[in-house]
């Protein structure tokens, strides 16, 4: 009985998305005759939020329910190695992974005990869009004025994009 109720809900849902897809496809074009790019890249948690806010993007956000016995974080690019910025930054990293696994064995969730992980957690995305988002999302995101470590990853993510398709991206200036 469980799995027909599971069946009648997937499909209301894929109903429900084929509307959705069709009403935008009405509204902006048919997506699927547009080139879509997928780049999957490690980005930082903090940065996920930014990419939020971008609502027409599609991506997913690649996390593990485990760590095995360490984290990963990347190194903020602003941050030189050896300055007490950076030594401060490593210890609070470390302090981090040691409260994450100790919430894990007194009985937290990985998805409880991820509260405490540092903004410079890795994480892996995939990110599809049409190219009008995307250009959008360039031409944002790396402007000077833009967060330095999504600049880090939208800068090369353009000159890629602008040696595949020049006459698409070309006119967006770093």
């Amino acid at each position: 009985m469980k799995e027909n109720k599971r069946v009648v809900l997937h499909q209301h849902i894929c109903s429900r998305l084929t509307k959705t897809y069709r009403d935008k496809n009405s509204d902006y074009g048919n997506s699927f005759v547009k080139v879509r790019e997928e780049f999957p890249n490690a980005i930082l948690i903090r940065l996920s939020d930014k990419l939020n806010r971008l609502k027409t993007f599609r991506y997913c956000n690649y996390s593990k329910d485990g760590f095995g016995n360490e984290i990963t974080v990347i190194k903020p690019c602003y941050l030189d190695e050896g300055t007490r910025s950076y030594l401060i930054w490593a210890r609070a990293c470390e302090a981090a992974e040691k409260h994450y696994f100790w919430m894990l064995e007194y009985g937290c969730t990985p998805q409880e005990a991820r509260a405490v992980l540092p903004n410079s957690l890795k994480t892996e995305i995939i990110m599809t869009a049409n190219l009008r988002e995307w250009r959008h999302f360039l031409k944002v995101r790396t402007a000077k004025n833009a967060h330095p470590q999504i600049r880090e990853l939208a800068v090369p993510l353009l000159r890629e994009l602008q040696e595949l398709l020049p006459t698409i991206f070309d006119d967006i200036v770093l």
